[in-house]
This record gives structure tokens, C-alpha cells and sequence, in this order.
């Protein structure tokens, strides 16, 4: 597991696998506000004792990237950009890379992909996209990987911005890329994709049988990643299946079908990233539940009802496991036995956990902390 003094990436790891080392919060929980924003808060990153994040808002209105201290909130500074997702952001040495969108109907560009001065917030480049962005970047050594809305994979360099190399799909892409063994995964559409991380070439690709009531805009297209860890590629799927793919073939070691389905897709549409620790994978449902089933065999250890799961991402430390998905919960994850839930923190999603600490977004604009 990586360990929990950074955040760097929504993975928080390249391979995507949602998953830290150290304790958290397990028992009695105190929450406090750490930043009041007027927004929406996107799920922030972390590096050296700093948090960034963006608000989220509509193309034409002022929104700002913030870095604050973890400790006390402080602002150390805050720098202009366009709109923002859920989760737009990665730290790499001493740049922050954020991915914008535009307003689709005010000139050609829809997105960037901006590099700021993680210290001081000065723009360092910006790389103007054909079509918005809504996944979130993921970078490893000098390279940042972009999935973009125009069903296109895009490698740019930290350094200068300029783009190394693009992939098409079949479908746009949602999901941010997961990097592992020099190959990059992505899903667009109904397809998983695995390309080579320095030439972008296609190794492989495979077929779900994603008929969920969206089609290839549910399940993978999402914004669930593909969490890479041990050989094995896992991902979710709006055909309801969650896949244990091998990472350097494609071909399908085994699959686990849910049993509860969402009433409106009449699937239970797998649109969670899942989380992998110790031989055990977890993910959320669109049937509102939460499962640990088995690495290995894809056997169900434990299973739980959790309302309004959705596309809730669990991450994972040594003996817990935190669900964001309305309420913020902590659940033990080697029995799935919920050990406390916090009703006052509403539509709490995308926390991370650093020192022990949760820092959870939520839909009062306030970025949370949970100890």
C-alpha cells in the first residue's frame, strides 16, 4: 500500500488502487470544517502537508484552485482557472496538473490541461483540448495521462505541455487512467482498453456486455477507474459484472455478478472504482450495496447495504474502509461491519486520508476533517 502522508492523484497511486498504508479513523470520530468555500469543492490532492482542490461551477462563472495547509486551513494561495469536476487534480514534484472544461459553446476549445506552480499557483502552461475534460489526470514520472470527452487518450509532457502522444476509443471517456507495468488502462465506452505508456499503441483491448439503460455512458464510461494491482486488472461495468482482467493479456480470469439491481437500469450496474488491499477487492453498486470479494477468485467475502452507493469510491487503509455515499461511513473491512456513519456531513464523496485523518468534500461547500 502507498503510504498515507500523500494524496498525489485521485488513485492516490497511478495503479489506481484506492488503497493506503497506516490507520484512521475507526472508532469515535470528531469532525471539524477545515475550508468554507461559497462552491462546491472537488476531491482535493495532497503533497508535503498541502491540500489542493478546485470549486466546481459552471463555465462562466469565477472559480479558483486553492492550496491550503492541512493543519489549520490557511490559504497559501489561489489561482483563477475554468470549471472544474469532481476530481480534476495531480500533484508531480512541483507541479499541480489541472484539467479544465470550457464553455462548449464559446469557441472551439471545450478543455485544458493547465500546469500551475504548486508553490505559488503561476501558470506554467496550458494545452487547449478539443472537447471537455471530466476525468481526472493521473501522472507518472514526466508524463501526465488525459482521457478526454472527444474518445480520445492523450499523453502530454509535465514539462512543456506539449502532447506526446493521443489514442482514440470508441467511446468518450470518463474514467481517469490507470498506470501500471508501462501500460496505461482506460476504459471509453463498453471497451477496456490497455496501451502502451510510451509509444501509445493498443497491447489490447476488451468487450464488456455493457447494456445498461445508458449504454456505453454507464458502467466503465464512468468515472469508476480500473485499479491494477498484482497482474490483475479490476473493473466495474454497467452489464453489471465486476471483471478480473489479466493486465498483460486482456483475457478474463473471472467476473462476480451482484444480485441486488438498480430498479431504473434493472442491472446492478457496477459504476464504483474499486479498491484493492491484501487480496481483497471492494467496489459499490448501483444496487446500493458494497462488496469485499476475493482477488484471487473474485468469491464473496462479505457484503453490505450502503444507501445511495452508486458511484461511490471505498478507499481502503490496513484495517478500514471509508465510503463516501451521501453519508460518510467507516466500515471494518475485514467483516464489512459499519462501525460508525456521520449524518451531519451531507453528500460526503471523494475523501482522502492522510496522517490518520479524513478530509471529506461535501455538499455544504465545506471541505470536512474527520479524525
Amino acid at each position: 500500500m502507498t503510504e498515507s502522508s500523500d494524496w498525489l492523484m485521485y488513485g492516490p497511486d497511478a495503479a489506481q488502487t484506492s488503497a493506503v498504508g497506516g490507520s484512521g479513523p475507526a472508532e469515535t470520530v470528531v469532525v471539524s470544517s477545515l475550508f468554507e468555500s461559497e462552491r462546491r469543492l472537488s476531491g482535493p490532492v495532497s503533497a508535503d502537508g498541502i491540500l489542493y482542490f478546485g470549486e466546481r461551477g459552471l463555465p462562466d462563472e469565477e472559480t479558483y484552485v486553492y492550496a491550503i495547509k492541512a493543519n489549520d486551513g490557511s490559504v497559501q494561495w489561489k489561482a483563477a482557472v475554468d470549471s472544474i469536476d469532481a476530481h480534476s487534480l495531480a500533484v508531480v514534484d512541483e507541479t499541480l496538473i489541472v484539467v479544465e472544461s470550457h464553455d462548449p459553446f464559446d469557441g472551439e476549445n471545450a478543455g485544458a490541461v493547465t500546469a500551475l506552480n504548486r508553490q505559488t499557483g503561476a501558470e506554467r502552461w496550458q494545452t487547449e483540448m478539443s472537447d471537455c475534460i471530466l476525468a481526472a489526470p493521473t501522472v507518472v514520472d514526466d508524463t501526465a495521462y488525459v482521457g478526454c470527452h472527444d474518445q480520445t487518450l492523450y499523453a502530454i509532457d509535465v514539462d512543456s505541455g506539449k502532447i506526446k502522444w493521443s489514442y482514440e476509443t470508441l467511446g468518450d471517456i470518463f474514467s481517469p487512467p490507470s498506470v501500471a507495468n508501462e501500460t496505461v488502462y482506460v476504459g471509453g465506452g463498453e471497451y477496456v482498453y490497455a496501451i502502451d505508456a510510451d509509444e501509445g499503441t493498443r497491447k489490447w483491448w476488451f468487450k464488456t456486455n455493457d447494456h445498461d439503460l445508458f449504454g456505453g455512458l454507464a458502467g466503465i464510461a464512468t468515472r469508476n477507474a480500473i485499479a491494477v494491482a498484482d497482474g490483475t486488472a479490476y473493473v466495474g461495468s454497467g452489464d453489471g459484472l465486476l471483471y478480473a482482467l489479466d493486465a498483460t493479456t486482456g483475457t478474463v480470469d473471472w467476473h462476480f455478478q451482484p444480485t441486488k439491481v438498480n430498479t431504473t437500469s434493472g442491472t446492478p450496474s457496477i459504476t464504483s472504482s474499486p479498491a484493492v488491499a491484501d487480496g481483497d477487492v471492494y467496489f459499490a453498486t448501483a444496487g446500493d450495496e458494497l462488496y469485499s470479494v476475493s482477488a484471487d477468485s473474485g468469491s464473496e467475502q462479505w457484503s453490505a447495504d450502503v444507501p445511495h452507493s452508486g458511484d461511490a469510491r471505498p478507499i481502503v487503509t490496513d484495517e478500514m474502509l471509508y465510503l463516501g455515499a451521501g453519508v460518510l461511513r467507516g466500515f471494518d473491512r475485514k467483516t464489512g461491519t459499519e462501525k460508525w456513519q456521520i449524518t451531519t456531513v451531507r453528500g460526503a464523496q471523494n475523501p482522502i486520508i492522510l496522517d490518520e485523518t479524513l478530509y471529506v468534500p461535501a455538499n455544504d461547500n465545506t471541505l470536512h476533517t474527520v479524525r
